[in-house]
Formats: C-alpha cells, structure tokens, sequence
C-alpha cells in the first residue's frame, strides 16, 4: 500500500473520530446551515406568491438567489472555519463560530463564482463535443421526410455519449485543482480570492486522485445505507398491505434514520477533507522555508 493510500485510512480514521466526538456540536452547525438558507427561501418564495405581480416576482426571485447564496457562503465559510479549528484541537469551539464569517460572505461568494467559472472553461471540450452532436442530429434529419440518414445514427448515438463522459472527466480534476481554496479562505481570511486559488493548485499537486479517492469508501457506505432502507420501506409495504397508518409512521422513522446517516457521515466527509487540507498545508510550510533560506542567506 502506497504511503498516499495509509495517509487516506488515517485521515478516515481520525475524521470518524472527531466525528463521534464532535457530532452533536457539528449537528448544531449545519442545522444552522441548512435552516437558514431554507427560512430565506421560504420566506422569500412566500411573499413573492403573495405579491401576484409576475415582474416583482421576477425581480425578487433573482434578489432572493442572490441573499440566499450570500448568506449560505458565510454561513458555509464559518462552517469551515469551526471545523478547521476543531480539527486543531480546539476545545473551545461553540455552536456559534458558524456565524464568525458572515462578513466575509461577498468574498465567499466571488471565491465561489470563480472557482465555477474555471472549472467549466475545463469543461469546455466536452461541451463542444456535446454541441457538436446536436449539430450532426440537426444536419442528419431529412427535411421532407423527418428521417435520419443511416451513415449519421451511430454518430448521433456515439457523440452525446463521448461529450458527457469527457465532460466528467475534465470535471472531475478541474474540481480537486480548486477544491482547497475554500479552506484556504475560511482558516486565512485575509487572503485574496485569486490567491486562494494559486494556493490550491500548488497544494494540490500530485494529490488530486488521492483527494478523489478519500471519501470514496464512506460515500458508498452512505449508498448502501439508503439503498437498504428504500429495500425496507418497500418490502414493508407488501407486509402491511392495507395498513396505511403503520406504513407512514414506518417511512417516518426509516426518513429520520436515513437523514441522520446522511448528517453522519456527510459530517465525516467534510472532516476528512479539512484533515486533508491541515495535511498539505502542514507540508507546504516546510518547502516554503526551505525556499527561504537561500534567499537570507544571501
């Protein structure tokens, strides 16, 4: 086993861990989360049907995206930040360090943005061959009967199947090239949002398929997990066959334990990759020094 692959069921190891030892601090967190962003986008989605007015409706759906997104990066930023700390070992952490970076929402929000932005450039490829696609479906179909033209069907099935795959996997490396600038921003807020990003690509230079790879083993236990329950829910009513009120008070419980193990272990995957992110930073302190010495040395 390659010393990448220890460093992985190490860091699995220790986020389950602080997982179990943090988890009702952390639950408190992202209820805050969650239930902030869905009171806006309720509230909000309420009084705009109340209105009746299909352009304040228009106009206060794109205001309502746009608080919505501003509160959830600050909320997510201060997210990130009390789990960086706890991660650290800091005791000391409340509930309420998930609110210590909402000032920081607008930078969040540009980091985020951004971030976007490069990654579809990435999938800029994938896309053209998708566009293509069209085009060759367009050009095959005969005008006067709204046939296809046997030489262009294989094409035609052939094409959309090979832009969506190059698409994913142009995705896939673009998103863990970017992915540690969001840590990087919510345990250094004085960091520029292009720097952020810098920061992320030299750290995560020969990381990315172990980064792809960490939470793999957990995201196919979350999988299963579901998997089962939908299996039980089901075979629960052929067995109760005309009893409507077992039946939902059974897909009540089975809902509210397939939401916690969907909390547990999305709390977990998170650990893991602010573990990993502590890792390469721990790594990159060493090589900048050592960079520097040369320098004063002269």
């Amino acid at each position: 086993m390659s010393n990448l692959s220890v460093e992985n069921v190490y860091t699995r190891q220790s986020a389950k861990e602080l997982a179990k030892k943090h988890f009702w601090k952390l639950l408190g967190m992202m209820a805050i989360v969650v239930g902030i962003v869905y009171a806006i986008t309720l509230g909000g989605t309420a009084l705009m049907a109340l209105s009746g007015n299909e352009g304040v409706m228009v106009i206060g759906a794109i205001v309502l995206m746009a608080v919505m997104m501003l509160v959830a990066c600050g909320l997510g930023m201060g997210l990130l930040a009390a789990m960086i700390d706890l991660c650290r070992g800091d005791e000391t952490v409340t509930v309420g360090r998930v609110f210590s970076r909402m000032g920081q929402c607008l930078k969040a929000l540009g980091l985020s943005l951004w971030v976007g932005l490069k990654t579809m450039l990435w999938m800029l490829p994938g896309y053209a061959v998708v566009l293509i696609s069209a085009f060759v479906v367009l050009g095959s179909v005969n005008t006067t009967t709204d046939t296809i033209s046997e030489g262009s069907a294989a094409l035609m099935t052939l094409l959309p199947v090979i832009g969506l795959i190059l698409v994913f996997a142009l995705m896939i490396p673009a998103a863990m090239r970017y992915m540690l600038s969001t840590y990087i921003l919510a345990d250094k807020p004085e960091t520029g949002v292009f720097e952020s990003v810098r920061q992320s690509k030299a750290m995560m230079k020969g990381h990315k398929w172990q980064a792809f790879k960490l939470v793999i083993p957990i995201f196919l236990v979350m999988y299963v997990m579901m998997l089962v329950i939908t299996v039980v829910i089901g075979a629960a009513g052929g067995l109760l066959g005309n009893s409507e009120a077992a039946m939902v008070l059974l897909s009540i419980v089975l809902f509210i334990v397939m939401m916690a193990a969907i909390l547990y272990y999305s709390i977990r995957m998170e650990l893991c990759y602010v573990l990993f992110y502590l890792k390469r930073l721990e790594e990159q302190n060493p090589a900048e020094e050592a960079a520097a010495e040369p320098a004063q040395a002269e």
